[in-house]
């Protein structure tokens, strides 16, 4: 079995995050992107056209991972800005079962996240 790495921006200087991208790509098996809105969780956390100006930079797959209320109001607009996985929090999904099958529709890998 393979070790993969998904590597968290969250703390890279986000001043140079092209260039933390580009230092980073030999090692990232994924670059994983925390969203948060300020109400399911207390930070404000990267937005679509952050990932969408990011990724012509890399090949790497982008991971978004919707730390957010009602997560399927931003499946469009972080599928158009290029994400390859979108992660949700099933108890912040209205129906958990449509919001994993928009996110399928749209050829993104899905994936849950669990609360501690």
């Amino acid at each position: 079995m393979k070790t993969e790495y998904s590597v968290s921006l969250w703390s890279a200087d986000l001043t140079n995050l092209g260039k933390a991208v580009k230092d980073l790509e030999g090692y990232a098996d994924y670059f994983h992107f925390d969203v948060a809105d300020g109400h399911f969780a207390p930070n404000l956390l990267f937005f679509p056209d952050l990932v969408r100006n990011l990724r012509p930079l890399t090949d790497v797959p982008f991971e978004v991972h919707l730390i957010v209320e009602s997560p399927e109001r931003y499946i469009d607009c972080f599928a158009e800005a290029g994400a390859n996985i979108i992660s949700v929090y099933p108890e912040a999904c209205k129906n958990l079962t449509r919001t994993l099958l928009e996110i399928k529709e749209r050829n993104i890998k899905v994936s849950l996240s669990l609360a501690p």
